[in-house]
């Protein structure tokens, strides 16, 4: 069922609607005009395939494109990409428009088929019914007309009809005095005009209640029966009765022939109405299926034309966040940049920071040295066991290492409360602990005798200062530690930050190509009818990645190329079988005349088979002297003969017996001797098998075994050597030729007087 477009009207459709006056630069390059410049075409010579083509749609066949219409290779800004969506969408409302005038069109030829059809059901039906009246057989045909569909008319649905309302409506008294009133009107105005009949019974008794009186329904009425016919006998009917019953029996047989004359007449008119209806229900079915076709091709119009803006908007999508990927890429730059520079600093800083530390570290390791100076200088006027003594309790530590305090404010905390004996809030307990272990080494408890309380103090002291030195070269190593792991860690970010910053600079590059990808290789929509594509459809966008566009020209060069090759090979068949022709023809002439052959000579052979007897020989004889066959021999001539004849066969009979007998009597004699030796010959073999020697025979086997492989090896031997010796001439040839070719000689001749 096809449906008229319904779309808002809006103000900016008819803004739209003025062409825009642009100059020839904003405009762009129209890519038709320019190849009409350059190869002097016109525009008669593109055909509608080729523009609908490269237009990318339909619309351009129903409605006239608008002034400003940029084409797909003009579009590139946002101005032009959004004027030409605004284009697209007036085309879009145009052809809709278009489409809904020709359903209009459409509506209205179909309501007056209806109507035509209507009334030509009607009159069939009515022929059917006169048919069925005049006929015997009735004719069981059901004229039905076509009826509306409820979705054929859309108003409706907003219009209710009494019909639909299944309850009864609610009248109010004064609502039912006024209708009372006008049915008690009416039904006076009734009452007057059944009161004032008189033209209707006029009518009624002149003319049968009809103003002209038709022919048709004259045939309805039978012709009326004679008095005589009702009243008396046929035996007593008089010479007007018979002229009446023969007038009667005349107009009935006129009746019957108007009324088959009427029935002729029905039966065509039938036909006719038939054939009429059913040529316009074709016209109409045809026209309905140019409609659709139609609604198919707006349909597709429409399609292209939002497929077009969307590809716009895709397209400009794309533009939007390749900008915004390289404003963020060249914002990610300058961060890196940024921080790249900080890195830079802070690692400056960092190093002027460690090198500090480390003259710091130096400096306190040369205070350790006096250190040990100032002890060995305060025990020098004692006694050298004191001295080694004092030395080894120089050298005890606190049984806490110190390498539990974990970080360098704790650490010089540590060192000053070791010396200045005030501890604060800010000591861990791991520090107090490492604190009481050196309050606990520095009691005079397991002291050797030599040191006395005098010198340990001294020690303590010493001791003291020692660890002192010792905790703060401890806290100046974990700053270095940290410095150094600081830097380390800066030096890994800014190498980081570098390569994050080639990466940036090549995706940077990529998305830059991209865009400009995008600007110089447009993507354009082809509109191609489904048999010049070639390719297998599953409707996804992904089956023309690998596709090519192909020239027609090009496409129509090959299919000559192939027409004229696939003519050849017609031509070289046709000769092919030709050929085949005669080849067959000889072949079955040469089969034909070794068959003749055969024959002749199967007539040969019969003819040299047959026994020429002495009645064939005086057959031949009288047939050649030319004597009459009909004369014959004598009767004793012919005894004769015959006894000649079989006499000389029983001689015959009588030498082959005596030669047999002879023949037998040899081969008994023979038989005799061969017995004899047959005797001998087992007398011989029996001696032998007495004689026979078999571990002999076996060696001699074996020796001549032997021997023939010798002789057989001799013969391969012999044979290789002679294969050798040829290959060696052969090869001794090819060196004489090749020296001949490295050194030539100079051949002379003989001059002779």
């Amino acid at each position: 069922m096809l449906h008229r477009y319904v779309f808002p009207f809006s103000q900016l459709n008819l803004q739209l609607e003025q062409a825009p006056k642009l100059s020839k630069a904003e405009r762009g390059v129209n890519l038709l005009e320019v190849l009409e410049e350059e190869e002097n075409i016109n525009e008669d010579l593109i055909d509608e395939d080729t523009e609908t083509a490269f237009k990318g749609s339909v619309c351009h066949s129903y409605i006239k494109l608008h002034e400003g219409h940029y084409s797909q290779m003009q579009v590139q800004s946002f101005l032009q990409t959004y004027i030409s969506r605004m284009h697209s969408l007036v085309e879009i409302k145009k052809v809709k428009e278009y489409f809904n005038k020709v359903f209009n069109d459409m509506m209205n030829t179909k309501t007056r088929e209806m109507g035509l059809i209507t009334e030509r059901n009607a009159r069939l039906r009515h022929i059917i019914s006169e048919i069925n009246y005049f006929s015997v057989d009735q004719i069981d045909i059901v004229v039905v007309d076509p009826p509306w569909r409820p979705n054929e008319f859309p108003e409706r649905i907003l219009t209710v009809d009494d019909s639909e309302i299944f309850t009864t409506p609610y009248i109010s008294p004064s609502t039912q005095a006024i209708l009372d009133a006008k049915a008690a009107e009416a039904e006076r105005i009734r009452l007057l005009l059944l009161a004032d009949d008189f033209r209707e019974r006029a009518l009624m008794a002149m003319m049968n209640g009809v103003l002209e009186v038709r022919w048709e329904d004259e045939l309805r009425k039978d012709v009326p029966l004679p008095k005589c016919m009702i009243d008396k006998a046929p035996e007593t009917f008089n010479e007007d009765d018979l002229r009446a019953v023969r007038d009667y029996e005349e107009a009935v047989k006129f009746l019957n022939s108007e009324r088959e004359r009427y029935k002729k007449l029905l039966n065509a008119e039938y036909a006719k109405i038939g054939g009429i209806v059913r040529d316009s229900v074709k016209k109409f079915n045809k026209k309905l299926a140019d409609c659709y076709l139609t609604k198919l091709l707006v349909d597709s119009g429409i399609k292209q034309e939002n497929l077009r803006i969307s590809r716009q908007q895709l397209k400009n999508h794309e533009r939007v966040m390749l900008n915004k990927s390289e404003l963020h890429i060249v914002q990610n730059l300058k961060n890196n940049h940024e921080e790249s520079v900080r890195l830079h600093d802070k690692i400056s800083s960092f190093q002027e920071v460690l090198k500090e530390l480390k003259l710091q570290l130096e400096n306190l390791q040369v205070k350790d040295k006096l250190l040990e100076k100032g002890f060995k200088k305060d025990f020098a006027d004692a006694s050298s066991v004191v001295q080694e003594q004092c030395a080894k309790l120089y050298k005890r530590r606190p049984k806490v290492s110190i390498r539990i305090i974990p970080t360098v404010a704790l650490t010089l905390e540590a060192a000053r409360t070791l010396m200045s004996q005030e501890k604060t809030i800010l000591l861990t307990s791991e520090c107090l602990e490492f604190l009481k272990s050196a309050d606990l080494l520095d009691q005079y408890v397991n002291v050797p005798p030599a040191v006395d309380e005098h010198y340990y103090a001294i020690v303590c002291r010493h001791r003291r200062m020692k660890i002192e030195m010792e905790l703060k070269a401890r806290a100046l190593q974990l700053d270095i530690q940290d410095a150094e792991y600081t830097i380390s860690q800066s030096q890994k970010r800014l190498h980081q930050l570098k390569e994050d910053s080639q990466q940036l600079v090549l995706h940077l590059e990529e998305v830059r190509n991209k865009r400009m990808e995008l600007f110089h290789n447009i993507e354009i929509q082809l509109v191609l009818k489904q048999g010049l594509v070639e390719i297998p459809l599953s409707g996804s966008i992904t089956d023309f990645d690998n596709a090519v566009l192909v020239n027609r020209k090009d496409i129509e060069t090959i299919n000559r190329i192939i027409l004229k090759g696939g003519n050849k090979k017609i031509k070289a068949m046709k000769e092919t079988m030709n050929f085949r022709r005669n080849i067959i023809a000889m072949e079955w002439e040469h089969r034909r005349l070794q068959m003749k052959i055969a024959d002749l000579k199967t007539n040969y052979q019969e003819v040299e088979g047959i026994k020429v007897t002495k009645d064939i020989q005086n057959y031949l004889k009288f047939k050649a002297r030319g004597y009459s066959l009909e004369r014959g021999l004598s009767f004793e001539d012919e005894i004769d003969m015959q006894k000649a004849a079989f006499e000389k066969i029983i001689q015959e009979k009588k030498d082959k017996v005596n030669e047999l007998q002879q023949s037998i009597n040899n081969v008994k004699k023979e038989n005799r001797k061969l017995d004899d030796e047959i005797a001998a010959v087992n007398v011989d073999v029996c001696e032998y098998q007495l004689e026979k020697d078999y571990e002999m025979e076996e060696r001699e086997k074996n020796i001549i075994k032997i021997r023939m492989k010798t002789l057989v090896k001799r013969s391969l031997l012999v044979k290789q050597i002679q294969k050798n010796h040829s290959d060696i001439l052969m090869l001794q040839t090819e060196l004489e030729l090749l020296r001949l070719k490295t050194y030539p000689t100079l051949s002379y001749t003989i001059l002779t007087d």
